[in-house]
Formats: structure tokens, sequence, C-alpha cells
């Protein structure tokens, strides 16, 4: 059998030198719960009516309680409305971010391609961490997954990683 001679500009090296992105998520969905989440991305776009939206990508940090291990990299997709009526969801995520209004509205700044990489002092990479709501729920479209993010205030003690306790699904730590 004859040798494949791929055409185009990829070239050995740039398989070589390509970055993979970390494994996809394959386990179970998390029931709805509070969970303590890894951002991935954060990038500014337009819903599909023309008005402003955060796009963010978040992963459940598994470490954050003994249970929440098996869900460790869930993925939660939030397309949040950046507008007028929405403005209670942007306030939740300031809190949860510690950045002002101010810093929200007038000191964000993107990349080329739209990605989020500073509001105000707070650079915006992989080491963000916010405690979010979700709901576990189930769609047509994307089957089940997690829905509903409410952002929330860190604990005061965020001590709650060394806790031996299993978590109650019907209950909060704060």
């Amino acid at each position: 059998m004859p040798k494949i001679k791929w055409a185009g500009d990829l070239e050995q090296t740039d398989i070589d030198e390509a970055e993979v992105s970390q494994g996809r998520y394959a386990g179970p969905v998390p029931p709805s719960g509070v969970y303590r989440f890894r951002l991935q991305s954060m990038k500014v776009g337009e819903s599909k009516s023309g008005n402003p939206k955060l796009m963010m990508i978040w992963k459940v940090d598994g470490s954050w309680q003994k249970g929440h291990k098996q869900y460790d990299g869930a993925p939660l997709f939030d397309h949040m409305p950046v507008t007028k009526s929405s403005a209670f969801r942007t306030k939740a995520l300031c809190i949860a971010l510690g950045v002002s209004s101010a810093d929200f509205m007038g000191k964000m700044v993107a990349d080329a391609e739209g990605y989020v990489t500073k509001i105000g002092k707070l650079a915006i990479d992989d080491s963000i961490t916010a405690f979010i709501s979700v709901k576990k729920g189930n769609d047509e479209q994307y089957g089940e997954r997690l829905t509903d993010p409410g952002y929330l205030a860190p604990p005061e003690d965020d001590d709650a990683a060394d806790s031996d306790a299993e978590p109650d699904d019907d209950s909060t730590p704060f």
C-alpha cells in the first residue's frame, strides 16, 4: 500500500509542538448543590439577539470537599447576559470574584480573540475559583448537564477543603 503524503501547510514539528487540551470529563453529572469551580476561560460575546454576554467555562474543583472528588473536572458552561435585566447575576459574579462593578464595567481587558485577561487588578487565569450553586438539568439538545449557575460569596472560613465529612446533597456550606 502506498504511503500518504499530506498536502497543505501542516508539518511534523507543528504536531510535535502543539498543545493538547486537558482531557474531557466523562464522569457522572454532579447532583444539584454548591461546588467550588475553577475558571477555565472567560470570553466576551454577543447573544443571538445582539445583547452582550460573558461566556465562561468552569470546572468542578473536586478537592474542596471529599464527596466532590468524583466530579473533579465536570464542566459548567455559563453564557451570562450582561444586560440591565440580569444585573443581579453580574453583581453576584463580581462578589464571587472580588471585583467591583466599576472594575467590571470599565476595567475589563480582553485579548484580540475576546478572552478576558483582567478585571481591574484581578488577572483572569485558571487559578481563579468561585463557589457556584448549580442544578442538574436535562436538555434535549445537550443532555444531562449543570444549569442555573448562582455565584456565591466565598465562605469566610475556606477551611472546608480540609473537611472529612461527606457533604449533604440538600445542604450548602454557607
